[in-house]
């Protein structure tokens, strides 16, 4: 199991190219979930402490909605809540959360970080330091690094 330390510069790391991302396939992308209950919750204390540094900001976003900036108690009750709603799907071997099941999609609000401009900073150290996707051995080489 990897240590919040580490998920956090996954976090940082893979949101560099984008700004920012929905929590739900970025879980998906920063780890090779196992459905381990131990991912989602050093998933959550690392996205916690990423806002208690000043790292990224938490929105809550949907279709029907614009996008909600919320305070740093909202930020920190939307990240608590987040156990409560993935569920790991074994046959997909992902983490799924239930708020974006449907049809309708995308019309319950979400979690989504953005990268403030210091945590954009660290994002680029990290990458110029380990390199893309550094958690996924051989996926990136010599000739496809980078894109």
């Amino acid at each position: 199991m990897i240590t919040v330390s580490e998920m956090m510069a996954r976090v940082l790391a893979y949101m560099e190219e984008a700004g920012c991302e929905r929590l739900n396939p970025l879980i998906n992308t920063v780890l090779d979930p196992t459905g381990a209950p131990e991912e989602v919750e050093i998933f959550h204390q690392a996205l916690e402490e990423l806002v208690r540094s000043d790292l990224i900001l938490i929105f809550l976003t949907s279709m029907d909605a614009p996008r909600d900036l919320l305070d740093r108690n909202g930020e920190l009750q939307a990240l608590a809540a987040l156990p409560a709603y993935y569920k790991y799907l074994p046959d997909k071997r992902w983490w799924h959360d239930i708020r974006c099941s449907g049809p309708p999609y995308f019309v319950n609000p979400e979690p989504e970080a953005e990268l403030t401009d210091a945590g954009m900073e660290r994002a680029v150290e990290l990458l110029e330091e380990h390199g893309v996707e550094w958690w996924h051995p051989g996926r990136y080489t010599s000739s496809n690094a980078g894109h």
